[in-house]
């Protein structure tokens, strides 16, 4: 939050903000994500799930679950600003055509 505020700061931003939340509960499960290159649904950093080959996918599951760091929520934070006024305090030229 205090970063957000330094960020609007900056912009001199004085309009509202949307602020949303969101706490999902999660499966107690671990799996393997092709894309990302490693274990997710961990409370481990990344770096510390990162596989970069099959056999390991097992090794790092048994450190998540000797460590006990199975993710069992998932906490959201979401700030939104009104760009609109950000876009006119900068003097921001709109060129739509209708």
């Amino acid at each position: 939050m205090l970063q957000f505020k330094r960020f609007a700061d900056s912009l001199n931003y004085n309009s509202p903000v949307v602020a949303m939340t969101d706490n999902t509960k999660l499966a107690e499960r671990l799996s393997y994500s092709a894309i990302l290159g490693c274990v997710i649904r961990s409370t481990l950093s990344t770096s510390e799930t990162k596989v970069s080959n099959y056999e390991e996918v097992i090794t790092i599951i048994d450190k998540i679950k000797k460590k006990k760091a199975i993710a069992k929520q998932v906490r959201i934070y979401l700030l939104q600003v009104f760009i609109f006024h950000i876009l006119i305090r900068y003097n921001f030229k709109f060129n739509y055509k209708y």
